[in-house]
């Protein structure tokens, strides 16, 4: 597969060689005698840090300082994965060489990202919310349901994308059969070169959403609900639209820790005064989302967790989050812990969070 023809794979390629990059300077910015490198005479680690910082500024440079992971919004995930790392990345270049050129490429993707919350640049999610928070889209969340009309134009049947991941790449196929039966076909080409097919014959309005709808799982395709009389007319119908929504349980802590990891660099760094009022900006700025979803935080005898948004339209609302979303979320409180102490409720969540190897 060509990167060149494929710019995404080449800008992932590019962030996880900055990371890496990164990652390794900033080990070697910060061995010490009890490190296997504390045998390596200084010259030869200064060759190593120069040489590693010369990789990272290609890389840089390769994404115009960063100007190409400059996202517009999260619906695809970009921020989250793509962005947020990038950031971490520049200020683990800044702890390793003290370059404050790392920091000033970090404001600029920090103030960009702020900007576009959904809160400030007024986009609601689907429930019509403002919220502190960036909503995605697209492959991750549930798809809106679809009416598929009769021959008369009435509706007959409401079909949805409900899959794991990749409900916008669904598509749906009517095929009448004999008298009342019809056939109903569903692709998905969701990152698959030959899409998945199923078919479902043979079926009828009083036997569709028992046949359809049996053993729902993470992988299943679509369910339905027969809204009419009829049987649904002949056609295909794209169920490209998902609905927006903020993952805030698993997104935002990732989004936000580069922000409180710059300001707990400030804050402890007397010579990064000048950078103070931006460190309080960007503390500020993500005291707020925790407050939105603290509704999802569950406390049992092993200790606290949370679960996703119950209401959500994501395909595992309701249910407890992953081990790495709580390990996010437990970096992401402690930082907020360190630079913003006023929050009570909060840093009780930090504490309970570090519980959270019992469970």
């Amino acid at each position: 597969m060509d990167m060149i023809q494929h710019p995404r794979l080449l800008i992932i390629a590019v962030v996880l060689g900055l990371m890496l990059c990164a990652a390794a300077l900033w080990f070697l910015g910060f061995t010490n005698v009890s490190t296997p490198f504390d045998q390596l005479e200084n010259r030869h680690m200064g060759d190593y840090l120069k040489e590693a910082k010369q990789v990272y500024d290609e890389l840089l440079n390769s994404t115009k300082s960063g100007n190409a992971l400059l996202y517009n919004n999260n619906l695809n995930g970009r921020i989250v994965w793509n962005e947020a790392y990038f950031m971490e990345s520049l200020l683990n270049m800044y702890e390793a060489t003290s370059d404050p050129r790392y920091l000033d490429i970090f404001i600029k993707h920090a103030d960009h990202i702020l900007s576009i919350r959904d809160d400030r640049a007024g986009r609601p999610d689907y429930a019509g919310r403002l919220r502190p928070g960036w909503q995605t889209g697209s492959y991750y969340t549930l798809g809106v349901p679809v009416i598929i009309p009769d021959e008369e134009g009435k509706p007959s049947l409401e079909v949805q994308a409900v899959r794991s991941v990749g409900n916008d790449h669904t598509v749906v196929e009517i095929l009448p059969e004999k008298g009342q039966q019809f056939t109903l076909i569903v692709r998905n080409d969701f990152r698959r070169i030959e899409p998945m097919v199923v078919i479902f014959e043979n079926l009828t309005l009083e036997t569709a959403e028992k046949v359809i709808n049996a053993n729902l799982t993470p992988s299943s395709l679509i369910r339905v609900r027969i809204i009419g009389d009829a049987p649904p007319v002949q056609g295909v119908w794209q169920l490209n639209e998902t609905y927006r929504m903020v993952l805030h349980e698993l997104h935002t802590p990732i989004i936000g820790t580069p922000f409180l990891r710059f300001s707990d660099l400030v804050f402890r760094e007397k010579n990064l005064s000048s950078y103070r009022q931006k460190a309080e900006e960007y503390v500020h700025a993500f005291e707020e989302p925790p407050r939105d979803y603290e509704s999802s935080w569950r406390q049992d005898p092993g200790g606290g967790f949370f679960i996703f948004e119950p209401s959500g339209k994501y395909w595992a609302s309701g249910l407890e989050i992953p081990y790495n979303a709580l390990s996010a979320n437990g970096r992401f409180f402690l930082l907020l812990y360190r630079t913003y102490t006023g929050l009570q409720e909060i840093c009780s969540i930090s504490k309970e969070l570090m519980l959270w190897p019992e469970r």
